[in-house]
C-alpha cells in the first residue's frame, strides 16, 4: 500500500473550510439581524445585497463538503478540485462571521481569521493538484 496521504489531509481540510464557511455563514446572519437594517423594513438594493452574503457563503459551503467526500474516496479530481476552490472566498467573509464573534468572546484578534483561511485554502490546493494522480 503506497498510498500518500495528501488526499486524505485535503479532504479532511476541505470538509473543516465547509463547516467553517457554514459557521461564517451563520454568525453573519446572526449580527445582520441584531445590528443591521432589514430588508422588509427598507427595500434598498445595498441592504439586500448585504443579506445575501450569509445565503451564498452557505450554500458555496456545500461544495466543499461534497469535495472533501470525494477526495477521501479519492473519486471525480475535478469535483475535489472545484470544492477546494470553494474555500478561498472564506477568507472575505470569516473575520466578519466567526472573527467577530472570537474577537468579543475570547480577545482573538480578527486578523487571524483573514490570514488562516487564506493559507488553508492554498494548502488544500495544493494537496489536490499534487494528488492528482491517486484520484481514478
Amino acid at each position: 500500500m503506497n498510498r500518500k496521504w495528501m488526499p486524505i489531509a485535503a479532504g479532511i481540510l476541505e470538509m473543516l473550510a465547509g463547516f467553517w464557511m457554514f459557521a461564517t455563514a451563520y454568525g453573519t446572519f446572526r449580527a445582520l439581524y441584531v445590528l443591521a437594517a432589514r430588508p422588509w423594513d427598507n427595500p434598498s438594493l445595498p441592504i439586500l445585497m448585504g443579506w445575501m452574503i450569509p445565503f451564498v457563503v452557505g450554500f458555496l459551503g456545500i461544495v466543499p463538503l461534497v469535495g472533501g467526500v470525494y477526495a477521501l474516496l479519492r473519486r471525480r479530481w475535478r469535483l475535489t478540485f472545484a470544492g477546494a476552490i470553494a474555500t478561498v472566498p472564506l477568507f472575505l467573509v470569516a473575520p466578519f462571521g466567526l472573527g467577530s464573534w472570537a474577537n468579543l468572546k475570547y480577545g482573538i484578534a480578527p486578523h487571524y481569521f483573514f490570514w488562516l483561511p487564506l493559507l488553508l485554502s492554498i494548502a488544500i490546493i495544493t494537496f489536490i493538484v499534487l494528488s492528482k494522480r491517486e484520484f481514478k
